[in-house]
């Protein structure tokens, strides 16, 4: 008889359970939906003449409400190019994760982003796909950031890869060199490092390591940065120095210069 009753209440609570859960998901997820921020652009340009050409660009981005002290933003990116004799489409699908929180000590923040790119040189061709993966772990104290990255970029047996750019930016993997890769090729498992240090209230200086893995070698940079500002000169005026070098596999470097001005 006792086993009949505890029978009886697992089978009425499993039954308020499938009748709740979906209830209260679906009641989230119009919450979400409903209270969440929409931005988007749309840009097409057409050329007539001997060589015919067209491009258009649709991009829409939705934050969805903060839950928990969790940040998620989805989007995606349509690209298309029109000449007299191809027309190739690029489809991004993305969305970034954070976390956030802030200690008595120090601040830091977990963080995932995912892409995923359909590509189509022209109407004949089959289409690439590609899928990547992101996690990031910061930290910072009054003086002091730093954070620690990982990545996956996922196989691809073509020859033919697009890398992603969503609205312009191109390093969209937490893994990224500091100028020159992006680690975002087939294949590909990466690592970074990077720190950064506040002298005062307008000069800082880093470094970030980074190492990556793909199907013929591995490749490591190491670059050091540095910004600082120059009332002096002009009021909002900021100079940015970096240095990237490739210490193993490749045989590159390169340096930046940067002036920014904040009226």
């Amino acid at each position: 008889m006792n086993i009949e009753r505890r029978v009886s209440k697992l089978f009425v609570i499993c039954i308020f359970l499938c009748t709740f859960i979906p209830i209260y998901a679906a009641e989230s997820l119009v919450n979400a939906l409903t209270n969440g921020k929409f931005s988007g652009n749309i840009d097409a340009r057409y050329k007539e003449g001997s060589n015919d050409n067209g491009h258009q660009k649709f991009l829409l981005e939705y934050d969805l409400p903060k839950v928990n002290d969790v940040d998620v933003k989805l989007g995606v990116q349509s690209l298309k190019d029109e000449n007299q004799e191809d027309t190739s489409t690029n489809q991004t699908f993305y969305t970034e994760a954070t976390y956030a929180q802030k200690d008595a000590l120090f601040d830091y923040q977990l963080s995932a982003n995912y892409f995923g790119t359909l590509f189509s040189p022209n109407e004949e061709t089959h289409t690439v796909t590609s899928q990547a993966i992101g996690l990031k772990a910061e930290a910072s104290t009054d003086d002091v950031e730093g954070y620690l990255a990982v990545s996956k970029v996922s196989d691809n047996a073509h020859d033919l890869y697009v890398k992603p750019s969503i609205n312009g930016k191109e390093k969209f993997l937490p893994t990224s060199s500091l100028l020159i890769s992006n680690n975002d090729t087939p294949n590909t498992t990466a690592a970074a490092a990077d720190i950064k240090y506040h002298l005062n209230k307008g000069v800082l200086v880093g470094s970030r390591y980074t190492i990556a893995k793909d199907d013929a070698q591995i490749n490591s940079y190491s670059g050091v940065y540095s910004s600082f500002a120059l009332k002096n000169v002009l009021e909002g005026l900021k100079v940015t120095v970096a240095y990237d070098k490739a210490i193993e596999g490749d045989d590159a470097k390169q340096w930046s210069l940067k002036f920014k001005n904040n009226f």
